[in-house]
């Protein structure tokens, strides 16, 4: 029982209570042990007590020293629980500096796509003034083409009757302006499959940007 005591109080790390404990299990030590001789010691006599006052006396003893042993138990068991609660609580405090890391990296990555999503809606933007030019392009490039049309009928017309000198001025004139036409058309229809360039780029650019502004995180709060 001693040495449970013992070794309890040495496991709480409280000193003075182990001093005290070894103090009572000297004086009790003394108080059932013969006298020793020597001038200067005062030790009690085992016959100036009754049997009952010794039994009584390790009776309370032993009450006493199994009150104090729960009490050690219990008091361990409680450190213990608070070890395991601490241990616990180093365990939550790494966990949150994990997720604080991993937040803060995906912070960074939804900060990157937000600045690519600004770029691509200047992009769609430029691409959006470039498609309603080349629209307007096209529809001179219509015009064009009815004009061209128009001419080729007249100049048939004009082969068809006898010559004269003002069919045969009036003939230049067509076939140059012709020349001019086609020309024009020919540069329009470069200008066209430029523009179906420009619009097929901006399709994959469209079918692109959602993939990554479709993300739910890109939606919650202001990542600024």
């Amino acid at each position: 029982m001693a040495r449970r005591m013992k070794e309890g109080l040495l496991r709480l790390g409280d000193l003075s209570l182990v001093a005290a404990a070894v103090g009572c299990g000297y004086i009790g030590y003394n108080m059932n042990s013969r006298e020793h001789p020597g001038p200067q010691q005062k030790a009690v006599r085992r016959r100036d007590f009754t049997q009952a006052d010794i039994r009584r006396i390790e009776e309370t003893f032993l009450q006493l020293a199994r009150k104090y042993d729960l009490d050690v138990k219990q008091v361990l068991q409680k450190r213990d629980e608070a070890l395991k609660v601490k241990e616990e609580a180093a365990t939550v405090s790494t966990k949150i500096i994990e997720l604080n890391k991993e937040v803060s990296t995906e912070i960074e990555k939804l900060q990157k796509l937000m600045k690519l999503k600004y770029q691509l809606q200047h992009a769609i933007a430029s691409l959006d003034q470039q498609k309603r030019s080349l629209d307007v392009e096209a529809e001179e490039i219509s015009k064009l083409v009815k004009v061209k049309s128009d001419l080729q009928e007249r100049y048939k017309r004009i082969c068809l009757t006898p010559e004269t000198p003002e069919l045969q001025i009036l003939s230049s004139m067509v076939h140059e302006k012709n020349q001019i036409l086609e020309a024009e058309i020919e540069q329009l229809t470069r200008l066209v499959k430029v523009k179906q360039q420009l619009l097929e780029k901006f399709e994959a650019l469209d079918q692109t940007f959602p993939s990554h502004t479709d993300d739910p995180k890109l939606k919650q709060g202001d990542l600024s």
